[in-house]
């Protein structure tokens, strides 16, 4: 694993993969919920709300530069509204936040066409 996020009750984990995979796990059982497959290794999670938010390289789905996700908790479906292109390979590499911000760091110097210096800032994930 490249990174885990733990939930705050502890019975879920978060984990981002060098296999291109975010997964949520169950951690009583250790038994796997879902996960999602993307362009790049996995080098970032974090776990706000009902949301686990997953950050990679290379792209997801086919689409270069979209290095970030934000799943549903409860199936991993992915949150279409969200879909942030950043410029450069390595993509993002730690992420912190709580409901009201999600702030991603990394490889870019912009995102959507906005200009950044190694960190984005996006109001709530």
């Amino acid at each position: 694993a490249q990174a885990l996020d733990l939930s705050a009750d502890g019975t879920r984990l978060a984990v981002m993969s060098v296999a291109n995979t975010g997964a949520w796990y169950d951690t009583s059982s250790g038994a796997r919920r879902w996960s999602q497959r993307c362009d790049g290794n996995g080098q970032a999670v974090k776990i706000i709300g009902d949301s686990v938010v997953l950050g990679f390289h290379d792209g997801c789905s086919g689409v270069t530069g979209v290095d970030a996700t934000i799943n549903r908790i409860s199936d991993g479906a992915r949150d279409p509204s969200f879909n942030p292109v950043f410029n450069l390979f390595w993509g993002v590499r730690a992420m912190d936040g709580n409901a009201s911000v999600l702030v991603t760091a990394g490889s870019m110097t912009s995102v959507s066409g906005v200009p950044v210096g190694g960190f984005a800032i996006f109001p709530s994930a």
